[in-house]
């Protein structure tokens, strides 16, 4: 018979390591605690308790099995609680520790892509870099299993062939093409997708790094991955004897770079100054000198002035003056970094002359795209379902919702359940039919939290700072997401105690006043009216309507033949696969009725208080 276990007594099965580690909790605190949040205090005060009735069982002269039982029945239960609080901290706290490993790992195949190619499998430092990547794999795989491994290695291939999951390929790093890992702006977008861009905005440009279109952590890992580069780079050059190899990839893709966009003339100055094969001689041989790196950067320079556009004339004035000043005062100790410096700064101008030969590109084919972008796009998904490369099984369960008669309805509560949906969207789950916009929509989705909690923290604090201060203060989180530094960057001394509560709860996506100014802002989204909102929120809610229509009406026109033979299909069939469609159920209630959504413009107390009563989304 098996033992009927208590409802408040602890697990049959106790992990010796976990109950262990109430130790390390609470004398080591501090080591094991990034931070004391509620969880943290529970667990901390949970493993004190256990630790102080452990150790006054362990302190008793009477053999175990005689000891009293006063002084053990507070042991399974407090063994018990223990164990529940080391649970609930360690699920989150994973979490957040996978992440870190993930981006460690990210880092790492960075840093074997930029090798030396020459570099020998069984040298140091590749030794001490597989070691280190097969490591943090197992961790990764301890913690999460197989599965989460094998998703990763789907977007990030080891670099090292047998560090693979069974699922994972092997070639490659992770960190794009190029010397320094930043691909080419023109590489990162194919026609497709610049024709698509072209057709939501006339005026897209390509920016520096690449795209227009780039979340702010793509852009800040790029970053961290571009930083790693240049000051390994310093340590290659910095070697004894030193290692050039890395070096002269970039002057490889400097050449490239001006030979593709400057002037047939200028182009063969280009190629003639940048005689890799004659520089590495010289470099092999020993004549390769400090001044001959000058006169060279110099001579590039020089030429890379004269093709650039003119709008970047006074930027790189500025910038080759400061590097110069800095080469005549670097001791010699520092010239690896002042060249590595000069190297950045070369790549970074020719990086910017084609940025903008692309952008001249698109000025040119942008009006041919308006009149025949929309059959462009459409004929490009008619291809990959002919193909089979796509099916249209993800936008039928997507689009068809039971009991709705409209399409228009329809369609509308369908593209909003996608912004609207707490879970972040991936490809593998995203409408076909929506395939390149996955990282627009995702963005949207942050989008409408920020200005939700915005809004929120507007109307809270407007009455007691008024109008004018309000508006500044949600201006200045149009531009820093960060409320607190806002709020006092605009009252300073004048912040309260109250102030700062109201910060607190527009961070909290259960708070009353949240929820009702995120329904509105929903509500906004539908119906394209702004009157439910003080004039400090308007421009906010305006811009992420805008352009959440902007997406709507090109989708519509691009895909909507496709739309209304899936929904004729589906009527006809009763909508009997309408019961698939829970990706668009999801915003039912959100989506819908905007009257008592959007309604009342009272204080926020009354409106909290009509919260729980109200539809949420």
């Amino acid at each position: 018979m098996h033992k009927v276990q208590k409802k408040d007594s602890p697990p049959e099965k106790v992990n010796v390591r976990i109950f262990l580690a109430m130790y390390m909790i609470v004398e080591y605190t501090a080591h094991v605690f990034e931070s004391m949040g509620e969880l943290e205090q529970k667990l901390l005060a949970s493993a004190q308790k256990l630790l102080n009735i452990f150790e006054e069982i362990m302190q008793s002269t009477v053999p175990m099995h005689s000891l009293p039982r006063d002084l053990t029945k507070s042991f399974p239960p407090a063994l018990f609680e223990y164990m529940r609080d080391f649970k609930g901290w360690k699920v989150p706290d994973e979490q957040k520790l996978l992440a870190r490993i993930k981006d460690a790992l990210c880092k790492m195949y960075v840093v074997k892509e930029y090798m030396p190619p020459d570099e020998p499998e069984d040298s140091k430092q590749n030794t001490d870099l597989r070691d280190n990547i097969f490591r943090l794999r197992e961790k990764l795989r301890q913690i999460a299993g197989n599965a989460e491994l094998a998703l990763f290695d789907a977007e990030n291939p080891c670099p090292y062939s047998d560090g693979a999951s069974s699922s994972g390929g092997g070639g490659g790093g992770g960190g794009g093409g190029g010397a320094t890992g930043r691909r080419r702006a023109s590489e990162r977008m194919n026609n497709e997708q610049l024709a698509h861009e072209l057709l939501l905005d006339p005026c897209f440009q390509l920016t520096d790094s690449g795209t227009s279109f780039e979340t702010p952590s793509a852009r800040n890992t790029l970053e961290l991955f571009h930083q790693v580069y240049w000051r390994s780079l310093i340590h290659d050059f910095d070697m004894s004897p030193p290692c050039y190899v890395r070096g002269l990839l970039v002057l490889v893709e400097v050449r490239d770079g001006l030979v593709e966009v400057a002037p047939p003339q200028e182009a063969m100055r280009a190629a003639e100054l940048l005689d890799l094969d004659l520089i590495k001689q010289q470099l092999d041989a020993g004549t390769w000198s400090w001044g001959s790196w000058r006169e060279l950067m110099g001579s590039v320079m020089g030429l890379i002035q004269r093709v650039q556009s003119p709008a970047r004339d006074d930027e790189t004035r500025t910038r080759w003056a400061a590097l110069q000043v800095s080469m005549d005062d670097a001791p010699a100790d520092e010239r690896s970094a002042v060249v590595v410096g000069g190297l950045e700064f070369m790549l970074n101008r020719v990086n910017a002359l084609r940025i903008d030969a692309a952008n001249a590109r698109l000025r040119l084919i942008a009006p041919v795209i308006r009149d025949h972008g929309v059959d462009y796009e459409r004929g490009k998904l008619k291809e990959k379902l002919d193909a089979g490369d796509l099916t249209l099984e993800r936008t039928k369960a997507w689009l068809v919702l039971d009991g709705v008669t409209s399409l228009e309805e329809v369609y509308l509560r369908a593209m909003i359940s996608l912004i609207t949906s707490e879970a972040e969207l991936c490809e593998a789950e995203c409408p076909e039919t929506l395939l390149m916009d996955v990282r627009r929509i995702n963005e949207y989705k942050k989008t409408l939290d920020q200005i939700t909690g915005t809004v929120a923290l507007g109307y809270m604090i407007w009455p007691s700072v008024g109008q004018e201060k309000t508006a500044s203060i949600t201006a200045l989180l149009a531009s820093n997401g960060n409320m607190r530094e806002a709020v006092e960057t605009v009252l300073g001394g004048d912040v309260t105690p109250a102030i700062l509560i109201a910060v607190d709860q527009c961070s909290d996506k259960n708070n009353a006043v949240y929820v009702i100014m995120r329904r509105r802002v929903v509500a906004a989204m539908r119906s394209a009216d702004f009157k439910d909102f003080r004039d400090y929120a308007v421009p906010l809610v305006q811009g992420l309507v805008h352009k959440v229509r902007v997406l709507i009406d090109l989708n519509r026109r691009v895909h909507g033949p496709t739309y209304e033979g899936v929904y004729a299909s589906a009527a006809a069939s009763g909508f009997a696969a309408s019961d698939s469609g829970s990706a668009a159920s999801d915003s039912g209630s959100a989506a819908s009725g905007s009257g008592s959504a959007a309604s009342g413009s009272g204080s926020a107390a009354s409106d909290s208080g009509s919260a729980a009563a109200a539809d949420t989304d």
